[in-house]
């Protein structure tokens, strides 16, 4: 049988910090490139915008993981709410033999 425990402060403080760390993401890769017209420059500013892309679409699958996180203590919280108190028998009785 498996089993797993899942600590709700411990995760809670698992998400705080995953969310000091997406609001610390705030730095835009910006280059001043005025009066200046090379091939380089320009692929540079394509490498500017390209990795600003990532920085977002990193952010965003970070915020995605938080609230996961965030209705897994939900969810197992109802779980652990519903057998507080219950030995394994009680709980195979409520669920299988209704």
């Amino acid at each position: 049988m498996v089993q797993f425990l899942i600590n709700p402060e411990t995760l809670k403080k698992e998400i705080n910090s995953l969310k000091k760390a997406k609001d610390a993401i705030s730095t835009k890769l910006e280059l001043d490139t005025v009066g200046l017209e090379l091939q380089t420059i320009d692929k540079l500013k394509e490498v500017e915008t390209e990795f600003n892309k990532v920085i977002d679409i990193y952010k965003k699958l970070l915020e995605q993981d938080i609230q996961n996180l965030e209705v897994i203590i939900a969810e197992w919280m109802k779980v652990d709410a519903k057998y507080a108190g219950q030995n394994a028998w009680t709980r195979f009785k409520q669920d299988f033999w209704k």
